[in-house]
C-alpha cells in the first residue's frame, strides 16, 4: 500500500510542480519584458532626441564659420604669429547680431588654451581629458571645420553654448569659436530635453518609480534644464563602471520591493568631437510588488494542491490495495510451493488479467528451469567422458590433496590408480612442488622437471579456480610440451640465422614465395611485403628474365644451382647479384624453393679495382718510358703533392735524380728553383694558391696554365724558362694529379731580343728612306709644277700629267709601306665595332648614308683595324659607282659570327671575286682590299666578297668565336 501511496503521491506532485515552474517562468518573462520594453523605449527616445537636438544645433555652424574664417586670414595676415594677432579687430568684423556672444580661443599642439578672448578660459588644458585630447589632435591634424555639440557648465547661470573647431593651415593651433546660445530655441530645447523624456517615462509606466540619466561627468544630466546635481557618489561609481563597460548592473531590494537597474545609452551622436562624453547611464528603479504578488498567489496554488494530492493518494492506494493484493497472494502462496522444490505445482489462475500473465511466466520459468536440470545432467555425463579422454593431464585440487585426475595425469606422472584418501603421498607433493613454481600474478606458466622414467620434461601448467558445493577448488591443466618447447627452439636458431645473415632470403612454393627476411628487402631498398608481391624474380633486370626458366630447370633438375643478374631496387638503381637457388619438396611433395641473393657490387669494385691498379701500373711504367723520351723537362705529382715520374731531362735541368725527389728531403720547388714556392703544377692542384708574384705572363685556358719564369742558374746567371702545367683525370673524370713541363728559353729569347734590335733598325731606315723619298718626291713634283706653267706644248702637258700621276702613286706606295709595316707591331686590343664603322665612314664622306645595326659588341683585331673599314667605305666611294648607303651588320645564327658589309653600288664581277685581294690588282694602287685582309689576319679574321654583281658589294668578315663580346655581358 505504501508503494500505491509513493506512486500516485509523486505523480500528483511532478503535476503540480511542472504547473509551477512554467507559470513562474511566465511570470519572470512577462516582468523581464516589461523591463526591456522600458529601456527599449528610453534609449529610443534618447537617440531621437539627439538627432532633434543636432538639427537646430545645426543652425549656428554658418556663423562659427564665418568667424572662424576671420581668424584664420588674421593667423596668416600675422604671418602665423598669435601674439602678432589682433583679436579686437576680428570681434569688431564679427556680425554686429552675434558679435558678443563669440569667445576665440586658440589651443597649441600641447592641448592648452594658448589665447583665449575669455580670460576665465585662458590656459585651459585640455590634456587633462584623455579622450578628448586626442579628438582635439586629431582635429588639429586635419583640414576641415567640424561643429561640436550644445552644452552647458555645471553652474545653473552659465549660458548653453556651442563650439566649433578649425585648424590652421600649418596645423600649429586648433581654433576654438564658442557661440553663447543664451534663451534661442528656448522652446525646442524644452521639448528636446533630457528632463522632459524622464518625465514621459515616469508617468506613462506606473512600474518605473524613479529615473535618473547620469552623464561622464557623474552629473544627473537629465535635471540639467532645471538644477544641476551632482549624483550619489555610489551611484556615480557605478554609472562610471557601466559607462566604461557598458554592462548592465541589477540591485535587488526584496524588503521594498524594488529592483534598481543601471544600463547604458548612447546618444546616437557617432561624429561630434565631444560624443564620448554626451552618452549617458539610466538608473531606473521598478516596483517589484506586482510581481512579487503575482509569485505569492501561485505558491500559495501550488501548496493547496499539494495538500490535495496527498488526500487523493492515501484514498487510491487504499482501493487499489484491496483489488490487487487479495490474488497477489494466493500467486505468493504457489511460489512458495514451487521454491521448496515441487516443480510439478500448477500455479492457480486469476480473475486479474496481469496476474495471469505472472503465473505465464512463472510457469514457464519453472519449465525452463525442469529443462536446464536435464541438459546439465547430460552436460555432466558429456564432461566426464571429455575429462577422461583428454589428452592433457587435468587434476581437481582442494589446496591440500589431489581430489581427481583424469588418465592421462596418471600416465604423464606415472601413478597408482587410486589416489584417494588412502593413496600415497607422490601425487600431493609433485602438485605442492608444481604450484610452489607459479608467479602469483600468472595463471599460466610453463616449468622443467625431472618425471621419473621420462626424465627432464617441459611442462605447461594452466591453473583455473571454481567452487564446488561452496569449496574452493583448482583445477589444474598439464600438458608436456618438450618436443615443441625444442622444436621452438630450433626453429628460433634458424630464424635468428636467417634474420641476422647480410644475404637476401626469399622461400616459398616457386610461383607464390611466403617468407622472405629483412637482408632481402633492404638490398631491393622496400618493405618486406612488397618484395614477397614482386615474388622470388621480380626485381630481375629485364635483360636476364630469359635465364630465369633455365636456373628453376637446372635447380629442379639437381638441387641447387648459382648464376649473376642485374637487379634492379625499388628506386630503379641496379646492382650486380649472386643467386644461389635450392629446391626440395615439400609435405606435400611439391617443389619449395629456397633463395639466396646477394649484392656482390663490392666484390666487383675490389675486382676492378685491382684491375684499375695493374693498369695504373703499366700506364704509369708507360708514361715513365714516354716522360723520359721527352727532351723537355717534365714531372708529375698526385693530389698529395708527392711526385709521381722525374723524366731524365728534368734530372739534368735540376741536377737531382728522381729517387732523391722521392726521398722527400727537398721539394720539386726548391729542386726547381732553390726556394720553397708555389710552381703552377701547385695552381693545378690547388685552384686558390696566389702565383702573380712568382710569374709574369701567367695565362690560363680549358684549366692549363703557362707562364714565363725569371731565376739564376747555379753559375748566377740570368735564365729564361717557360712552364706549363696542367690536370691528370682517371676514367672517371676525378683529377688524380697534375705533370709539369719547363723549357729553357734564354736562347729564345736572346735571338728575339736580337731580332726586335734588328727589326727597330730596319724600321728606323725605312722611315728614313721614306722621308727622304717623300722629300726628292716633293722637289721632282715641285719642279714638274713650275715646268708645267712654263710651258703651252699639248704633249710636254700630257707627259707632265702622266709623271703627276705617278707622282701620286709614289706617295700611296709610301703610304702604304708605311702602313703595312705597322702591321702586328701592337698586341690586338678590343675595339667597339660600331663607333670604329660610323667614325670611318664620316672621315671618308659625309655625304654617304652610313646604317650599322651590329649590337653593341667589340671585337679582338690589330689596332689597324680603324683602317679596314676606312678601307672599304673608300673603295665603295671611288668604284662603287654612285654609291649613297653603306649598311654593316651581323649574322649571329652560326658558332663563328659574320660581320656583313654591304653598299647599293655596282659590286664585283664573279671572275675578280678573289683577285681583288692581291696584291697590286685593282683601278688604282691596288693595295687597299689587300691589307684589309692582311690587317685582319694578325687576329684570325677572314674576309672575303659574296655579292650579287650589279646589286652592290657584300664583304663577309668571319669573326672566330672567343674574338669579339657582347658589352652588356662585359660589364
Amino acid at each position: 500500500m505504501i508503494l500505491f501511496v509513493g506512486i500516485i503521491f509523486i505523480s500528483l506532485i511532478s503535476v503540480t510542480g511542472y504547473y509551477y515552474v512554467e507559470t513562474s517562468k511566465q511570470i519572470d518573462e512577462r516582468f523581464r519584458q516589461n523591463l526591456i520594453q522600458t529601456e527599449l523605449g528610453l534609449k529610443s527616445a534618447s537617440d531621437r532626441i539627439t538627432k532633434g537636438q543636432m538639427l537646430w544645433e545645426a543652425t549656428y555652424k554658418k556663423p562659427l564659420l564665418a568667424v572662424t574664417n576671420l581668424v584664420l586670414k588674421e593667423y596668416e595676415r600675422s604671418s602665423r604669429t598669435p601674439s602678432e594677432m589682433n583679436f579686437d579687430d576680428i570681434i569688431n568684423r564679427i556680425d554686429p547680431a552675434y558679435k558678443d556672444r563669440i569667445d576665440i580661443m586658440l589651443i597649441n599642439t600641447s592641448g592648452v588654451a594658448e589665447y583665449s578672448t575669455n580670460k576665465k578660459d585662458l590656459y585651459l588644458n585640455f590634456s587633462k581629458w584623455g579622450p578628448f585630447y586626442q579628438t582635439i589632435t586629431d582635429m588639429r591634424m586635419n583640414d576641415t571645420f567640424r561643429l561640436d555639440r550644445a552644452v552647458r557648465g555645471f553652474d545653473s547661470d552659465n549660458p548653453w553654448r556651442i563650439f566649433g573647431y578649425q585648424p590652421t593651415s600649418d596645423h600649429q593651433y586648433l581654433i576654438q569659436t564658442t557661440y553663447r546660445i543664451y534663451d534661442d530655441y528656448t522652446k525646442e530645447r524644452s521639448e528636446l530635453s533630457l528632463h522632459a523624456l524622464v518625465t514621459q517615462v515616469l508617468n506613462q509606466h506606473p512600474w518605473v518609480l524613479a529615473l535618473d540619466l547620469i552623464g561622464s561627468t557623474g552629473m544627473i544630466t537629465s535635471r540639467l534644464d532645471e538644477n544641476p546635481v551632482q549624483a550619489d557618489p555610489h551611484d556615480a561609481e557605478i554609472a562610471q563602471e557601466v559607462y566604461t563597460t557598458h554592462e548592465t548592473r541589477d540591485f535587488p531590494d526584496e524588503r521594498n520591493q524594488t529592483r534598481t537597474r543601471f544600463f547604458f545609452i548612447e546618444s546616437g551622436d557617432n561624429v561630434s568631437p565631444a560624443s564620448a562624453y554626451i552618452d549617458h547611464v539610466a538608473k531606473i528603479v521598478y516596483s517589484t510588488q506586482h510581481y512579487e504578488q503575482e509569485k505569492g498567489s501561485l505558491l500559495t496554488l501550488a501548496i493547496s494542491l499539494i495538500l490535495i494530492a496527498i488526500i487523493l493518494a492515501f484514498a487510491l492506494a487504499y482501493l487499489l490495495s484491496r483489488y490487487i493484493f487479495s490474488p497477489v497472494d494466493t500467486l505468493l502462496a504457489d511460489l512458495d510451493e514451487i521454491s521448496r522444490g515441487n516443480l510439478n505445482h500448477q500455479i492457480r489462475p486469476s480473475r486479474h488479467l496481469e496476474i495471469n500473465r505472472i503465473n505465464d511466466a512463472v510457469s514457464r520459468m519453472v519449465e525452463s528451469i525442469r529443462g536446464s536440470i536435464r541438459s546439465l545432467e547430460i552436460s555432466e555425463k558429456r564432461y566426464s567422458t571429455l575429462f577422461s579422454n583428454a589428452s592433457d593431464a587435468i587434476i581437481l585440487w582442494n589446496g591440500q590433496r589431489v581430489i581427481h585426475a583424469n588418465p592421462a595425469a596418471f600416465t604423464l606422472f606415472g601413478w597408482d590408480e587410486n589416489i584417494g584418501e588412502t593413496a600415497g603421498s607422490t601425487p600431493n607433493e609433485m602438485i605442492r612442488y608444481i604450484l610452489q613454481r607459479k608467479n602469483p600474478e600468472e595463471d599460466e606458466w610453463n616449468m622443467n622437471t625431472d618425471i621419473s622414467g621420462k626424465g627432464a620434461c617441459t611442462l605447461n601448467i594452466r591453473l583455473v579456480r571454481l567452487v564446488l558445493e561452496d569449496l574452493p577448488m583448482d583445477l589444474i591443466q598439464i600438458r608436456d610440451i618438450t618436443m615443441e618447447t625444442r622444436m621452438h627452439e630450433e626453429i628460433h636458431r634458424l630464424a635468428d640465422i636467417v634474420k641476422n645473415t647480410q644475404a637476401g632470403i626469399m622461400a616459398g612454393p616457386v610461383h607464390a614465395p611466403d617468407i622472405v627476411n629483412e637482408a632481402y628487402a633492404r638490398i631491393h631498398g622496400c618493405t618486406q611485403e612488397e618484395a614477397i608481391e614482386g615474388g622470388f624474380f621480380g626485381f630481375v633486370h629485364p635483360d636476364y628474365k630469359e635465364d630465369i626458366p633455365v636456373w628453376i630447370g637446372i635447380a629442379t633438375e639437381r638441387g641447387h644451382m648459382t648464376g649473376e643478374a642485374i637487379r634492379v631496387r625499388k628506386d630503379g638503381s641496379e646492382f650486380p647479384a649472386l643467386h644461389d637457388l635450392t629446391i626440395v619438396k615439400d609435405a606435400h611433395h611439391e617443389p619449395y624453393l629456397i633463395l639466396n641473393v646477394q649484392d656482390i657490387s663490392d666484390q666487383i669494385k675490389v675486382w676492378n679495382l685491382t684491375l684499375e691498379k695493374e693498369a695504373l701500373s703499366d700506364s704509369l711504367n708507360l708514361l715513365s718510358g714516354i716522360l723520359d723520351s721527352l727532351p723537355d723537362p717534365t714531372f708529375v705529382i698526385d693530389i698529395s703533392g708527392y711526385v709521381l715520374a722525374w723524366n731524365k731531362a728534368m734530372t739534368v735541368f735540376s741536377g737531382r735524380s728522381e729517387e732523391e725527389i722521392r726521398a722527400g728531403k727537398m721539394s720539386h720547388a726548391q729542386v726547381v728553383y732553390g726556394e720553397d714556392r708555389p710552381m703552377l703544377i701547385d695552381k693545378i692542384i690547388r685552384p686558390d694558391l696566389d702565383i702573380s708574384r712568382y710569374y709574369t705572363n701567367v695565362n690560363e685556358e680549358n684549366g692549363i696554365y703557362s707562364a714565363e719564369v725569371i731565376n739564376h742558374d747555379r753559375d748566377g746567371k740570368i735564365r729564361y724558362t717557360w712552364a706549363i702545367a696542367g690536370p691528370l683525370y682517371d676514367s672517371k673524370g676525378s683529377m688524380i694529379g697534375a705533370i709539369e713541363t719547363i723549357r729553357d728559353i734564354t736562347e729564345l729569347k736572346e735571338a728575339m731580343k736580337k731580332e726586335s734590335e734588328l727589326a727597330n733598325k730596319l724600321m728606323l731606315l725605312s722611315s728614313l728612306t721614306r722621308h727622304d723619298i717623300r722629300n726628292k718626291v716633293t722637289v721632282i713634283d715641285g719642279f714638274r709644277f713650275f715646268a708645267e706653267n712654263e710651258t703651252d706644248n699639248p704633249k710636254i702637258k700630257e707627259i707632265l700629267a702622266h709623271q703627276k700621276n705617278a707622282i701620286q702613286d709614289i706617295g700611296k706606295l709610301i703610304d702604304f709601306s708605311k702602313a703595312y709595316q705597322e702591321i702586328g707591331i701592337h698586341e690586338p686590343v678590343w675595339h667597339n665595332v660600331r663607333e670604329l664603322f660610323e667614325r670611318a665612314v664620316r672621315q671618308v664622306s659625309s655625304d654617304l648614308k652610313a646604317v650599322c645595326d651590329i649590337p653593341s659588341l667589340e671585337v679582338y683585331a690589330d689596332a689597324l683595324i680603324y683602317q679596314v673599314f676606312y678601307n672599304l667605305a673608300e673603295n665603295s666611294l671611288r668604284h662603287g659607282d654612285h654609291v649613297t648607303t653603306i649598311r654593316l651588320y651581323a649574322d649571329m645564327s652560326g658558332e663563328s659570327p659574320l660581320f656583313i658589309y654591304e653598299d647599293d653600288g655596282q659590286g664585283i664581277v664573279d671572275t675578280e671575286k678573289e683577285q681583288i685581294f692581291l696584291r697590286g690588282y685593282g683601278k688604282n694602287t691596288g693595295l687597299g682590299l689587300f691589307l684589309i685582309r692582311e690587317i685582319l689576319a694578325i687576329t684570325g679574321i677572314t674576309i672575303v666578297e659574296h655579292g650579287i654583281y650589279g646589286q652592290g658589294v657584300r664583304f663577309e668578315m668571319k669573326i672566330p668565336p672567343d674574338h669579339f663580346r657582347f658589352i652588356d655581358q662585359m660589364e
